[in-house]
Protein backbone atom coordinates (compact mmCIF):
# COMPACT_ATOMS: atom_id res chain seq x y z
CA UNK A 1 0.00 0.00 0.00
CA UNK A 2 2.85 2.39 0.75
CA UNK A 3 4.44 1.74 -2.65
CA UNK A 4 1.13 2.66 -4.34
CA UNK A 5 1.03 5.93 -2.42
CA UNK A 6 4.62 6.70 -3.39
CA UNK A 7 3.90 6.05 -7.07
CA UNK A 8 1.11 8.64 -7.03
CA UNK A 9 3.28 11.36 -5.48
CA UNK A 10 4.48 14.36 -7.47
CA UNK A 11 7.92 15.85 -6.92
CA UNK A 12 9.13 19.42 -7.42
CA UNK A 13 12.58 18.87 -8.88
CA UNK A 14 13.29 22.29 -10.42
CA UNK A 15 16.29 23.34 -8.33
CA UNK A 16 18.01 19.96 -8.18
CA UNK A 17 17.37 19.17 -11.86
CA UNK A 18 18.97 22.45 -12.89
CA UNK A 19 21.91 21.84 -10.54
CA UNK A 20 22.46 18.26 -11.68
CA UNK A 21 22.19 19.19 -15.36
CA UNK A 22 24.75 21.98 -14.90
CA UNK A 23 27.22 19.56 -13.27
CA UNK A 24 27.12 16.97 -16.07
CA UNK A 25 30.19 16.96 -18.25
CA UNK A 26 29.62 17.64 -21.06
CA UNK A 27 26.46 19.48 -20.04
CA UNK A 28 23.38 17.54 -21.10
CA UNK A 29 20.72 19.48 -22.98
CA UNK A 30 17.07 19.23 -22.03
CA UNK A 31 16.44 17.51 -25.37
CA UNK A 32 19.11 14.87 -24.64
CA UNK A 33 17.66 14.18 -21.18
CA UNK A 34 14.17 13.87 -22.70
CA UNK A 35 15.48 11.49 -25.39
CA UNK A 36 17.16 9.22 -22.83
CA UNK A 37 14.11 9.26 -20.53
CA UNK A 38 11.87 8.38 -23.51
CA UNK A 39 14.20 5.49 -24.38
CA UNK A 40 13.78 4.15 -20.84
CA UNK A 41 10.07 3.68 -21.52
CA UNK A 42 8.51 7.02 -20.59
CA UNK A 43 7.75 8.03 -24.17
CA UNK A 44 5.48 10.91 -23.12
CA UNK A 45 8.42 12.89 -21.67
CA UNK A 46 9.56 15.53 -24.16
CA UNK A 47 12.05 18.38 -24.09
CA UNK A 48 9.13 20.62 -23.07
CA UNK A 49 8.48 18.41 -20.02
CA UNK A 50 12.11 18.68 -18.92
CA UNK A 51 12.00 22.46 -19.39
CA UNK A 52 8.80 22.77 -17.36
CA UNK A 53 10.22 20.52 -14.60
CA UNK A 54 13.35 22.68 -14.46
CA UNK A 55 11.37 25.94 -14.35
CA UNK A 56 9.08 24.62 -11.61
CA UNK A 57 5.89 24.78 -13.69
CA UNK A 58 5.36 21.02 -13.48
CA UNK A 59 6.02 18.40 -10.86
CA UNK A 60 7.52 15.04 -11.84
CA UNK A 61 5.86 11.73 -11.07
CA UNK A 62 7.90 9.17 -9.17
CA UNK A 63 8.62 7.23 -12.38
CA UNK A 64 9.72 10.41 -14.17
CA UNK A 65 11.94 11.44 -11.24
CA UNK A 66 13.56 7.97 -11.11
CA UNK A 67 14.26 8.00 -14.84
CA UNK A 68 15.64 11.56 -14.85
CA UNK A 69 17.84 10.76 -11.84
CA UNK A 70 19.23 7.71 -13.66
CA UNK A 71 20.04 9.79 -16.75
CA UNK A 72 21.78 12.46 -14.66
CA UNK A 73 23.62 9.95 -12.46
CA UNK A 74 22.16 11.19 -9.16
CA UNK A 75 19.96 9.48 -6.59
CA UNK A 76 16.22 9.84 -6.78
CA UNK A 77 16.16 10.96 -3.15
CA UNK A 78 18.55 13.82 -3.88
CA UNK A 79 16.66 14.86 -7.02
CA UNK A 80 13.39 14.93 -5.05
CA UNK A 81 14.98 16.95 -2.25
CA UNK A 82 14.93 14.27 0.43
CA UNK A 83 18.65 13.82 0.88
CA UNK A 84 21.57 16.21 1.08
CA UNK A 85 24.11 16.09 -1.71
CA UNK A 86 27.32 14.34 -0.74
CA UNK A 87 30.40 14.56 -2.91
CA UNK A 88 32.11 11.27 -3.53
CA UNK A 89 35.85 10.94 -4.00
CA UNK A 90 35.32 10.93 -7.78
CA UNK A 91 33.62 14.33 -7.56
CA UNK A 92 30.19 13.18 -8.65
CA UNK A 93 27.10 13.92 -6.58
CA UNK A 94 25.73 10.92 -4.71
CA UNK A 95 23.03 10.86 -2.10
CA UNK A 96 20.17 8.99 -0.49
CA UNK A 97 19.05 5.43 -0.24
CA UNK A 98 16.21 5.34 -2.76
CA UNK A 99 12.62 6.28 -2.10
CA UNK A 100 12.56 4.47 1.25
CA UNK A 101 12.80 7.85 2.93
CA UNK A 102 9.67 9.00 1.12
CA UNK A 103 7.85 5.96 2.51
CA UNK A 104 8.53 7.30 6.00
CA UNK A 105 6.45 10.36 5.17
CA UNK A 106 3.52 8.08 4.35
CA UNK A 107 3.15 6.87 7.94
CA UNK A 108 -0.15 7.58 9.69
CA UNK A 109 -0.37 11.07 11.19
CA UNK A 110 0.42 11.37 14.87
CA UNK A 111 -2.16 12.60 17.37
CA UNK A 112 -0.08 15.70 17.98
CA UNK A 113 -0.64 18.45 15.39
CA UNK A 114 2.28 20.68 14.49
CA UNK A 115 1.55 23.81 12.51
CA UNK A 116 4.53 25.16 10.63
CA UNK A 117 4.54 28.62 9.14
CA UNK A 118 5.09 28.70 5.38
CA UNK A 119 8.52 29.82 4.23
CA UNK A 120 8.78 33.52 3.49
CA UNK A 121 8.71 34.27 -0.22
CA UNK A 122 10.92 36.83 -1.88
CA UNK A 123 8.03 37.61 -4.23
CA UNK A 124 5.25 40.09 -3.44
CA UNK A 125 2.10 38.24 -2.42
CA UNK A 126 -0.78 38.12 -4.87
CA UNK A 127 -3.48 40.51 -3.57
CA UNK A 128 -6.23 38.14 -4.74
CA UNK A 129 -9.77 38.95 -5.86
CA UNK A 130 -10.30 41.25 -2.87
CA UNK A 131 -8.13 43.85 -4.66
CA UNK A 132 -10.84 44.14 -7.30
CA UNK A 133 -13.59 45.26 -4.92
CA UNK A 134 -14.97 48.65 -5.92
CA UNK A 135 -15.03 51.27 -3.17
CA UNK A 136 -18.25 53.29 -2.64
CA UNK A 137 -16.48 56.57 -3.35
CA UNK A 138 -14.81 55.38 -6.57
CA UNK A 139 -16.10 56.65 -9.90
CA UNK A 140 -16.30 54.29 -12.87
CA UNK A 141 -13.22 55.84 -14.49
CA UNK A 142 -11.15 55.61 -11.27
CA UNK A 143 -12.19 51.98 -10.74
CA UNK A 144 -11.32 51.09 -14.34
CA UNK A 145 -7.94 52.86 -14.05
CA UNK A 146 -7.21 50.95 -10.83
CA UNK A 147 -8.07 47.65 -12.54
CA UNK A 148 -5.83 48.50 -15.49
CA UNK A 149 -2.96 49.31 -13.11
CA UNK A 150 -3.55 46.07 -11.19
CA UNK A 151 -3.62 44.12 -14.47
CA UNK A 152 -0.26 45.65 -15.46
CA UNK A 153 1.16 44.50 -12.11
CA UNK A 154 -0.19 40.97 -12.64
CA UNK A 155 1.27 40.79 -16.14
CA UNK A 156 4.65 41.94 -14.81
CA UNK A 157 4.58 39.17 -12.19
CA UNK A 158 3.49 36.55 -14.74
CA UNK A 159 6.50 37.40 -16.89
CA UNK A 160 8.99 37.38 -14.01
CA UNK A 161 11.55 34.61 -14.22
CA UNK A 162 11.73 32.26 -11.25
CA UNK A 163 8.26 32.90 -9.82
CA UNK A 164 7.19 29.63 -8.13
CA UNK A 165 4.43 27.77 -9.94
CA UNK A 166 1.87 28.02 -7.11
CA UNK A 167 2.33 31.79 -6.88
CA UNK A 168 2.29 32.09 -10.68
CA UNK A 169 -1.13 30.34 -10.74
CA UNK A 170 -2.52 32.82 -8.18
CA UNK A 171 -1.32 35.78 -10.24
CA UNK A 172 -2.72 34.17 -13.43
CA UNK A 173 -6.14 33.67 -11.85
CA UNK A 174 -6.19 37.31 -10.68
CA UNK A 175 -5.24 38.47 -14.18
CA UNK A 176 -8.09 36.41 -15.67
CA UNK A 177 -10.60 37.89 -13.20
CA UNK A 178 -9.42 41.43 -13.98
CA UNK A 179 -9.73 40.80 -17.73
CA UNK A 180 -13.30 39.54 -17.23
CA UNK A 181 -14.17 42.57 -15.08
CA UNK A 182 -12.74 45.01 -17.64
CA UNK A 183 -14.54 43.24 -20.48
CA UNK A 184 -17.92 43.28 -18.68
CA UNK A 185 -17.61 46.79 -17.18
CA UNK A 186 -18.76 49.50 -19.65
Amino acid sequence: MISEAIDNRRWRIAKTLKEARAKTSPKLSQAEIARQVAQSGLTHVTERHISRFELGYMEASTAEAKSIAAVLGVSTDWLCGHAPAVSSSSGSTVAGVGLARAAETQSPPSTKTVVASPPASKWPPCPGPSAMVRGNEESDSNYRARLIELRAQTQKMLHTSGLPAAEWRQWRELERLIADALRNDP
